[in-house]
């Protein structure tokens, strides 16, 4: 399940706007068919940054956690990179008030050989176990 984090946005920006960009990021990255992911694994994060100076000058993307697939090649994460980039332009761009930056980071694919675990808890008496890996 890829984790996204947006940095740099201003606390100005209401969280209902914030809940629009999440879910239009998550459709366009679902509808990328070679992730295979759904909208439902995309984790999408806006963390607060402790010093407000300078923030709304650089939007700043990572998407971390995405597993390594075949079919996952460097075209395809150029693809998503590209696409994140755009969709934060376009959300950005009358939200702002000045001239900004936006990159999207990409970390390496991710083997979930090199460290990974996950269980999905609920606040009943039932525990269920998730599955070793997951995309």
């Amino acid at each position: 399940m890829p984790i996204i984090e947006i940095w740099g946005v201003p606390d100005t920006i209401p969280p209902e706007k914030l809940v629009l960009l999440m879910n239009e990021l998550k459709r366009e990255i679902a509808e990328i068919s070679a992730l295979g992911l759904t909208e439902k694994q995309i984790t999408i994060f806006f963390p607060r940054d402790l010093v407000s100076d300078g923030l709304g000058e650089e939007i700043i993307v990572f998407v971390k956690g995405l597993f390594y697939k075949p079919e996952r090649t460097e075209n395809i994460r150029i693809q998503l990179a590209r696409k994140i980039k755009d969709r934060c332009c376009s959300f950005f761009v009358n939200l702002l008030p000045n001239e900004f930056l936006v990159e999207c980071l990409i970390d390496p694919p991710f083997h979930p050989s090199a460290g990974f675990a996950s269980q999905t808890m609920s606040t009943g008496s039932t525990r269920k176990q998730a599955p070793a890996e997951r995309p």
